[in-house]
């Protein structure tokens, strides 16, 4: 599965936290994005909707075309593709996820801005951080603005563990994994809402994002386990 840069910081933005849990946590996303043409191909506008479920030892985050299953237990991390009915492995070591990645430095650059802007967003109150990627010489960044809380009690250690290892599932970003995650530890707390702008290729796309339903409870059984009939590949197959 190719995970397009923005995706990835949207995943490190959710994932980074400042207290841990008692229970079973679930949350569900908004995403929105708009209408875009690019080499002569539009893209229409899109809305779906990203649900997670999170314990002490496992995490699973659903979208519409995939899933991903980090298992603690098992030191590693599964990316579902439902389509294909297909998954592929990634060690929760990502250096050891890493070694298959082409030795490629990309010139992957994040900054975190804090504000001092606070709000009340649905039943949190949250601070805006600013947030830049920039991938040096290939005309590609990222600009966010993100309202994060820290109200939501998760276990930072569990979600930086995911974030890395979903950051390592993509080869080209293995070589930035430390750099991005010491900056992004300046984002307190969990995001409730973010706007997003790629530009790219003359283009910009614009996205939005909105954390609509957050509980604690017990996840449901067996929603950890590989489902029947996936059949597993590379994590290089997407590169070939």
């Amino acid at each position: 599965m190719k995970y397009p840069i923005r995706i990835l910081a949207v995943i490190l933005l959710i994932f980074l936290s400042t207290s841990a849990a008692q229970a079973d946590i679930f949350m569900k996303e908004k995403e929105k994005t708009d209408a875009v043409t690019m080499m002569g191909q539009t893209t229409p506008a899109s809305e779906k909707f990203k649900s997670i479920w999170m314990t002490a030892d496992k995490v699973r985050m659903d979208e519409p075309e995939a899933s991903v299953i980090m298992r603690m237990d098992k030191g590693l991390l599964y990316i579902l593709q439902h389509a294909q009915k297909s998954y592929m492995e990634v060690p929760l070591n990502f250096t050891a996820a890493a070694a298959e990645a082409p030795a490629v430095d990309l010139g992957i650059k994040v900054t975190v801005t804090p504000t001092a802007e606070k709000k009340k967003i649905n039943a949190w109150e949250c601070k805006k951080y600013l947030m830049k990627l920039e991938m040096g010489g290939m005309g590609f960044a990222t600009e966010s603005e993100v309202w994060a809380t820290e109200e939501i009690r998760i276990d930072p250690a569990l979600y930086a563990k995911f974030s890395t290892a979903m950051m390592a599932a993509n080869p080209m970003l293995a070589s930035s994994v430390h750099s991005m995650l010491e900056e992004m530890k300046k984002l307190k707390g969990v995001q409730v809402q973010s706007t997003t702008s790629v530009h790219m290729m003359g283009q910009t796309i614009k996205s939005s994002t909105e954390l609509i339903e957050f509980k604690e409870g017990k996840a449901p059984e067996g929603i950890f386990e590989l489902p029947a009939g996936y059949k597993k590949k590379s994590m290089m197959d997407d590169l070939n």
